[in-house]
């Protein structure tokens, strides 16, 4: 939790600082120039990248994003840009624009940590998202905590009736990843599955547990 506290910290003095826009640009030059080699290799992964405040009022990015896809040669289904509801909250109609030409592009888009913001429902049927990826809070103890089970197949079923996958943050244990399968969540992350790694290591990683070249992930850079 200190950790997570400390990077929110860091996030808040580069937004505030007028830094992050150019941050998360650079993220995303080094996530589209791993991908590239990783495709490459033959290891077809998609990359996702989180996108600040700064971002969703800019609207440059798309063109941004557009010239990067093409000067690295990845196929924009191979991004992925998230976004948490408090920034699309701060000025939802200049966010949602920017989200449309993404998407436009064939960029995949998700709301990160869904549930920890504020009128999430008032504003999710309008949003040209695909993916939810529910908050860790709601996920650790599924397989434990009734009410959490309840938030998180409830999720899971609003997630399919608008045509979106759902994703679960927070997987720590086997017994949590089993009660997930079982209420057909689309995909999950988690330290039982793995913690951050460099990539080099994490190439050797997925060669180790997946050897069949060309098998499809997707990585989260943060």
């Amino acid at each position: 939790m200190t950790c997570r506290c400390a990077a929110r910290s860091s996030i808040w003095r580069a937004e505030h600082a007028g830094l992050m826009g150019r941050l998360t640009l650079q993220v995303l030059e080094i996530s589209l120039a791993q991908c590239r080699d990783w495709r490459a290799a033959g290891l077809h992964l998609v990359v996702a990248v989180n996108l600040s405040a700064s971002n969703l009022q800019d609207t440059t990015l798309p063109g941004h994003v557009a010239d990067a896809l093409s000067r690295y040669g990845v196929p924009p289904a191979a991004l992925h840009l998230e976004v948490t509801e408090e920034i699309l909250m701060r000025d939802a109609a200049r966010a949602t624009a920017v989200l449309a030409e993404l998407r436009a592009m064939g960029v995949r888009l998700a709301v990160d940590d869904y549930g920890t913001g504020y009128s999430s429902l008032a504003y999710l049927h309008a949003l040209p998202v695909d993916d939810l990826k529910l908050d860790r809070a709601f996920v650790t103890h599924c397989d434990s905590d009734p009410r959490s089970a309840a938030i998180v197949k409830s999720t899971v079923e609003l997630a399919h009736n608008l045509g979106m996958r759902m994703i679960a943050e927070g997987v720590e244990s086997e017994a949590a990843l089993d009660r997930l399968r079982e209420w057909g969540c689309d995909l999950v992350q988690g330290y039982h599955l793995s913690r951050p790694q460099p990539a080099d290591r994490f190439t050797a990683w997925l060669g180790e547990r997946y050897p069949r070249r060309g098998a499809e992930a997707e990585i989260a850079l943060h």
